[in-house]
């Protein structure tokens, strides 16, 4: 954490996230880590990404049987395409008054307008460089039905608005979310 905060330039990390859940490393041992590092000031508050229900549920109680600092936040995948998390990940959230970041609310770019049915992605974007990169993969997204029919629908509610998909406010209706 030393060496983070001396690169980083700073005395205190506002919100240090753990990318992932880590089967190797005991969570007592990584949660005393957090802890001690809210105490002593270097993070003040912490939370994790990439975490399912049933991990944030056992963090949050590891960290309050031994009476540490507890998780604030959680960063989960979350988007019109991708919405698994809403029947785990945010009722054990809600459960645990966590506060929900998600990551990639347009989808790796599909909700954005830039990707059309059947054109392989071109230029400097994320997929026009590697076409079939990671989870926003053009062709496995591009043959699903469900793609389309998720943006023609949102096409449809922007247009209806005179918008355009990145400007539309739609999760803020669903409980629990930002």
């Amino acid at each position: 954490m030393d060496d983070s905060l001396r690169r980083l330039g700073v005395e205190q990390i506002d919100l240090y996230q753990m990318h992932a859940w880590d089967p190797i490393t005991p969570l007592e041992e990584t949660l005393r880590f957090l802890h001690d590092s809210v105490s002593s000031g270097k993070i003040a508050y912490y939370g994790f990404s990439n975490f399912l229900g049933w991990q944030l549920t056992k963090a949050v109680h590891v960290a309050k049987a031994f009476g540490w600092s507890a998780p604030v936040t959680l960063q989960p995948q979350y988007s019109l395409l991708v919405r698994e998390i809403e029947s785990e990940i945010v009722p054990a959230s809600l459960d645990a008054g966590i506060g929900l970041l998600p990551w990639s609310p347009l989808g790796g770019g599909w909700l954005s307008g830039k990707y059309k049915r059947d054109v392989p992605p071109t230029g400097a974007t994320r997929l026009g460089e590697n076409p079939e990169r990671g989870m926003e993969a053009w062709q496995a997204r591009n043959d699903d039905p469900r793609t389309w029919d998720v943006i023609g629908t949102v096409e449809k509610i922007a247009a209806d608005h005179a918008s355009v998909i990145p400007k539309l406010h739609w999760h803020g209706w669903r409980t629990g979310l930002p």
